[in-house]
């Protein structure tokens, strides 16, 4: 017995099913899965943003509080390539540095890098206890010096990696502890600028 045939009438379409795409962390992180995404087109994907935290890529329970920012920018067959955008530290982490004695010295400056690359960055400096306001502008100013001359030394990868572990962090420790009891130094966050159109 031949086998039943369905005609579909003109004018009907078949619906397009959605189908998973998975998200890969950019090269910077080794290109790691951090998610996944459905969508009926690909294309619809791109420009969306994802977050995750370090510690999904790391595996490093310590880095759950620093949170990563990814853009999607291509897919290629079932898998969303992403570009690295941004970082930050989750409020409640901030919070238990800054308690109360402490000095929170913040800053918000762009750097660019070896690669011509420009990213804003928001470093904080912890103190025991208050200082004087010359001290706070000096090590403002030593903060910004240090790290601009970090960046301009690197190329775009090799300084999203030390702004979202402590290598930079640590860098800038080593010089604000000559001016005063430095408890700690955080990088608080960090945006990609997009590049100006000539």
């Amino acid at each position: 017995m031949p086998k039943k045939r369905v005609s579909v009438g003109k004018g009907k379409k078949k619906r397009k099913e959605k189908q998973w795409y998975k998200v890969l962390a950019s090269p910077d992180f080794d290109e790691k899965q951090i998610g996944e995404a459905l969508a009926y087109d690909p294309n619809k994907l791109i420009g969306k943003k994802v977050n995750t935290s370090l510690q999904n890529i790391t595996g490093n329970l310590k880095q759950t509080h620093i949170k990563l920012t990814f853009r999607i920018k291509e897919v290629v067959g079932s898998e969303a390539k992403t570009q690295f955008v941004g970082h930050s530290l989750a409020s409640d982490y901030v919070r238990r540095l800054t308690r109360k004695g402490r000095k929170k010295i913040d800053s918000s400056f762009e750097v660019e890098t070896k690669n011509g690359i420009k990213i804003r960055v928001k470093p904080f400096v912890i103190t025991f206890k208050r200082i004087q306001t010359s001290k706070q502008k000096a090590i403002r100013r030593l903060v910004q010096e240090e790290i601009r001359e970090f960046s301009k030394e690197r190329e775009f990868d090799e300084l999203v990696k030390a702004v979202v572990s402590s290598e930079l962090a640590t860098h800038c420790y080593g010089v604000c502890k000559k001016v005063a009891t430095i408890r700690r130094i955080e990088m608080w966050k960090s945006q990609v600028l997009p590049a100006v159109k000539s």
